[in-house]
């Protein structure tokens, strides 16, 4: 549609041809040239009406994807733009790092440098319709910080089943891309319930069948890793031990030790064996009684072991050496 400002510089055209008198010189009849000026005005008129009519693109809003970038990954603007007109809107892009343009980032993803935390990320966008520009759009962001990473996490002591009484230590490996001061969190845990926040964990006071789990975060003063956790650790049953060596008692000619056992389950049924024992020594399987005559020939020492055994089928030894003396020569007739 012809604006009105269109038609009436067609109309002013067509008056300064009627009062200047001029006419065509290859037309003799005035006529007919009048006509001719009055259409060559009319199509500049609908032509310039047209090119003031378009209107340049419009940018609503640039979001940076990730907001946040971190170095040496791919940042990307998402650009949400329209042309009232309809036209093919061409954008354009100019990245900036710390105020320095980057040659060659002029697409809609970037690839960024290796940078430190908070350097500054500047983009701006201009979208053309090729008859008109939109105003530049500019943003900005900073690199955020990366956090640290768990790489490997075990516990002491390995290769091992872990019993009751034994002293867990956690060992986590982490990594941070800033080189920043890494410091650990650990969460044990006991059958699900909250046990203990240090690196050591003590595992006395525990059962046969409880399980054990372990969490670590590293923390870098900025930003938390995500959690590490150890597989689930089941207590396996406990050997019953024997303490100590009992005082030594003679009966006669008889020598005797009373043995006694714990175990940490509360392990009623516990069973005493001998593993390594001279000739002619026994032991009560239930009291855990040693005794033992030695013939006057076994004069020496001779190693000892005690085991005890429990309903499990897991026990334990005790290991000392007992000495016998020579007997002293027996005296001639008459001295």
């Amino acid at each position: 549609m012809r604006s009105r400002w269109a038609d009436a510089a067609a109309i002013a055209l067509v008056l300064g041809c009627i009062s200047c008198g001029s006419a065509d010189e290859s037309d003799p009849d005035p006529k007919n040239s009048l006509a001719a000026g009055a259409a060559r005005a009319s199509g500049a008129a609908e032509e310039g009406g047209a090119a003031a009519s378009n209107s340049p693109p419009l940018i609503a809003g640039v979001v940076l994807n990730p907001p946040q970038p971190i170095s040496e990954s791919v940042i990307e603007a998402l650009v949400d733009v329209s042309d009232a007109d309809g036209n093919l809107v061409q954008l354009t892009y100019q990245w900036s790092i710390n105020g320095e343009v980057q040659t060659g980032a002029d697409k809609a993803s970037f690839r960024l440098p290796k940078l430190e935390r908070g350097d500054r990320i500047d983009l701006v966008v201009t979208a053309s319709d090729g008859k008109s520009a939109s105003a530049p759009f500019a943003l900005s962001a900073r690199t955020d910080n990366l956090s640290p990473q768990i790489t490997f996490l075990y516990i002491t002591p390995q290769n091992k089943k872990i019993r009751r009484g034994d002293v867990l230590t956690a060992v986590p490996e982490a990594n941070d891309a800033e080189n920043d001061h890494i410091e650990f969190t650990y969460r044990w845990a006991v059958n699900g319930d909250q046990a203990g926040e240090e690196r050591q964990f003590d595992t006395k006071g525990l059962k046969r069948g409880d399980v054990i789990t372990l969490e670590v975060v590293a923390n870098d003063g900025y930003s938390e890793s995500e959690a590490r956790k150890l597989e689930p650790i089941e207590l396996v049953n406990s050997a019953p031990t024997i303490t100590k060596l009992p005082q030594l008692e003679h009966q006669g000619s008889t020598l005797a030790y009373q043995f006694e056992a714990e175990d940490a389950e509360g392990d009623r049924n516990l069973r005493f064996f001998l593993a390594d024992a001279p000739d002619g020594m026994e032991i009560d399987a239930i009291s855990g009684l040693l005794t033992w005559r030695p013939d006057p020939e076994q004069s020496g020492k001779h190693t000892v072991k005690v085991g005890v055994r429990d309903s499990e089928g897991d026990a334990s030894q005790f290991e000392w050496e007992v000495t016998v003396n020579a007997a002293p020569p027996a005296a001639a007739a008459g001295e």
